[in-house]
C-alpha cells in the first residue's frame, strides 16, 4: 500500500484545448448525467457545490486525497458500497484531520467518482490534474493562481442550468454559477460571467479595515506630529508611500508575496492588503487634529496621577473623536470602493460591493450596473451624513461622546 503524500496531484494552471463539436459536446453531456445521478446517491446536489467557497491549494489537497481513494482498495471499495466516504479509515491512512475531510466531504465525493472511473474519461481529460514532484510543488502555486484564478470570468463546462443561470465545473476543479446571455447544452465549454448578488458581499471586510487602519494610525500620527526622532523624514515618507507609488507598480509584487505566506484568497489578506491605502489618509487626518489639541491636557492627567488607559479614555479619545470619525469615513469609503486590490489578492473567492457591480459595467449591462453604482452613492453618502451628525452633536454637547 502506497504511503500518502500531501500535495502528490494538483489541477494545472494550463488551460485545456477548448473542443467543439456536437459529438465532444455530447459524450461531455452524458457522462454528466451519470455522475449528477450518482451524487444524488451519496445526498449531494449540484447546488451544493458552489455554496462553499474552497480554494486552489484546497482543492488541490481534496483530489490528491481523492486519488489516494481511488487507488486504495480497501478505501475505495467501502466507499463504492456504503456510498460514503470511511472517515475513520481515511484519517487513518492519510492522518488528515477528520473536520476538514467532513467539512469538505462534497468535494471529495465529487472528485473520487470522477478519477475514480474510466467512465468519466472526458471530464478527466477537461480537469486537467497532474501529479506534482516535491522540487516543482514549492514554485507552480504561485504561477497557477496568477495565470487562471485572477481573471473577470469564469470558463468551463456546464453541469447545470437554467433559462437565466449556469453552473460551471471549471478546469481547476471548482463549481461556479455564472449568468447565461444565450442558450447552452450541458457538457458545452463556456465562458462567462460569475453570478453574484449582495448577499454574498463580506460588508465587515470594510468594518474590520476601518478598525484596525484607526488603531494603527493614531499612534502612528502622534508620533509624527508630536515628537521629532531620527529618521522621522523616512517614517513620514513610508506612510505616505501608498499615495505616492502606483498601485499596479507593487500589487503583483505583493501577491507573489502573499501566496508563498498563504495569505492569497482569504479573507485576511484581503483585509491586510486594503489597510494599506488607508494608512495615509487616516494618518494625515489624525495628525492634524494632534497639531491642533497637542498633548497639554495628556501631561497634566499623568501629573495628576491618571493611569494611561484613564488618559487616552477620558482625554485623547474625546479630543481625537472628529478626526477619527473622519478618517474612519474615508477609510470606509476606500475599502468599499477598492476592487483592483481586492480581485487580486482576493482571487475573486472573497466578495465586495465592486466585485459585483464592476461585471455587469464590463458586459454593457448599464441598467443594472447604473443600479449598482447609485446604490453605492447613495451608501457613501449615508456614511458621510452620519458622521457629520455625530460631529455635529460632539460638539453641541460639551459631555463627553460617550453620553450622547
Amino acid at each position: 500500500m502506497d504511503k500518502f503524500q500531501s500535495g502528490k496531484y494538483k489541477f494545472s494552471s494550463v488551460k485545456p484545448l477548448f473542443l467543439i463539436g456536437n459529438y465532444v459536446i455530447g459524450e461531455r453531456g452524458k457522462e454528466i448525467n451519470i455522475l449528477v445521478d450518482e451524487l444524488i446517491k451519496y445526498k449531494v446536489l449540484i447546488k451544493d457545490l458552489i455554496s462553499r467557497e474552497v480554494s486552489y491549494s484546497q482543492r488541490n489537497e481534496l483530489v490528491t486525497i481523492s486519488m489516494y481513494i481511488a487507488a486504495n482498495f480497501e478505501l475505495y471499495d467501502s466507499f463504492i458500497n456504503n456510498i460514503e466516504i470511511p472517515f475513520s479509515k481515511l484519517q487513518m491512512f492519510t492522518r488528515v484531520n477528520k473536520k476538514f475531510l467532513e467539512k469538505y466531504r462534497d468535494y471529495i465525493i465529487v472528485y473520487t467518482l470522477i478519477f475514480g472511473n474510466d467512465k468519466y474519461k472526458n471530464i478527466q481529460d477537461y480537469l486537467q490534474m497532474v501529479e506534482t514532484s516535491v522540487d516543482d510543488s514549492k514554485n507552480s502555486d504561485v504561477k497557477d493562481i496568477v495565470e487562471y484564478e485572477a481573471g473577470l470570468t469564469v470558463n468551463g463546462i456546464v453541469v447545470w442550468k437554467n433559462k437565466k443561470d449556469a453552473i460551471l465545473l471549471t478546469a481547476l476543479g471548482e463549481f461556479k454559477k455564472v449568468k447565461l446571455n444565450e442558450d447552452v447544452l450541458i457538457g458545452q465549454e463556456i465562458n462567462a460571467n460569475e453570478k453574484k448578488t449582495l448577499k454574498d458581499v463580506k460588508i465587515y471586510i470594510s468594518i474590520l479595515v476601518v478598525f484596525i487602519t484607526i488603531v494603527i494610525s493614531i499612534p502612528a500620527a502622534k508620533a509624527l506630529s508630536l515628537y521629532n526622532f531620527k529618521g522621522k523624514k523616512f517614517f513620514e515618507l513610508l506612510v505616505l508611500s501608498p499615495v505616492i507609488i502606483p498601485t499596479i507598480s507593487i500589487a503583483m509584487g505583493v501577491h507573489i508575496f502573499f501566496i508563498k505566506l498563504k495569505l492569497a484568497n482569504t479573507y485576511l489578506g484581503v483585509v491586510i492588503i486594503n489597510i494599506l491605502p488607508c494608512i495615509p489618509y487616516a494618518v494625515g487626518i489624525i495628525c492634524d487634529v494632534y497639531k491642533l489639541v497637542g498633548d497639554k491636557l495628556e501631561i497634566q492627567a499623568k501629573m495628576l496621577g491618571a493611569s494611561k488607559i484613564n488618559v487616552f479614555r477620558y482625554i485623547t479619545l474625546p479630543l481625537l473623536l472628529p478626526g477619527i470619525l473622519g478618517a474612519s469615513s474615508m477609510c470606509f469609503i476606500i475599502v468599499f470602493s477598492q476592487y483592483f486590490l481586492t480581485m487580486l489578492i482576493g482571487g475573486g473567492t472573497v466578495i465586495t460591493y465592486p466585485m459585483i457591480m464592476f461585471p455587469y459595467i464590463q458586459s454593457g449591462d448599464r441598467v443594472i450596473g447604473s443600479m449598482y453604482s447609485i446604490v453605492f452613492l447613495v451608501a457613501s453618502i449615508i456614511v458621510l451624513m452620519l458622521i457629520e451628525k455625530r460631529i455635529k452633536i460632539y460638539y453641541k454637547n460639551s459631555s463627553s461622546f460617550f453620553e450622547i
